[in-house]
């Protein structure tokens, strides 16, 4: 059982360095300890609350904005309150000039900032936001499965659908590709496990690498 669960942290782990990673080479202000990776956010990450990023460095002041305010705002760069959604904006602070992120995130209660992905991955369906870094982790936790990307798409009818698509770990893709639409089905039945996955509808298994 223990090298189990080992095997299952090198894996949330792995997976969350695939997105914090790039992220962290973009926009260098962020840190976490690992003990608190894992005691505090990864739990909640297989929720689907996120990619935690941690807190910003000393020598930074990040803030989670509103990404559409009004015309000539005074509040522009205004933090929104605790826990809401927002672009993630960051600066030195010895200069006055904030960076945009283009990701939507949020402050939690300890003051760590979280990421739920870039705002023009974003999807609005049915009045209700769908971010894809609180999407994807979710499925990236099956064994079978080296990454996961969510969208939306069309039908014939034109109407939209919610779609993950899914892309199997080396070694196993072709065997998953032969029993495809039975993969299909178990990703159907797990979505319907989690409050935020349950609309989605279109399931979609790659052989092909994950880009």
């Amino acid at each position: 059982m223990l090298r189990v669960e080992l095997l299952r942290r090198r894996l949330a782990l792995r997976n969350f360095r695939r997105i914090a990673d790039d992220i962290y080479v973009k926009f260098p202000f962020f840190h976490i300890s690992r003990s608190e990776f894992y005691s505090k956010c990864l739990p909640l990450q297989r929720c689907g609350a996120g990619i935690v990023l941690g807190y910003p460095c000393e020598e930074f002041e990040a803030r989670v904005i509103d990404p559409h305010p009004l015309k000539n705002s005074t509040a522009k760069y205004a933090n929104l309150p605790l826990g809401h959604f927002g672009e993630i904006v960051f600066r030195r602070k010895n200069i006055s000039k904030f960076i945009h992120t283009a990701m939507y995130g949020f402050f939690d209660q300890r003051g760590r900032i979280w990421c739920c992905g870039k705002i023009d991955r974003t999807v609005l369906w049915n009045g209700r936001k769908y971010f894809p870094y609180c999407i994807e982790p979710l499925f990236e936790h099956l064994w079978w499965v080296k990454c996961a990307k969510f969208g939306a798409t069309r039908d014939k009818a034109g109407d939209t659908k919610l779609q993950i698509t899914v892309y199997p770990r080396i070694g196993i893709g072709f065997f998953i590709g032969l029993f495809r639409k039975h993969f299909a089905k178990k990703l159907s039945a797990f979505a319907k496990t989690f409050r935020i996955t349950s609309d989605l509808d279109r399931f979609s298994i790659k052989t092909s690498v994950c880009r």
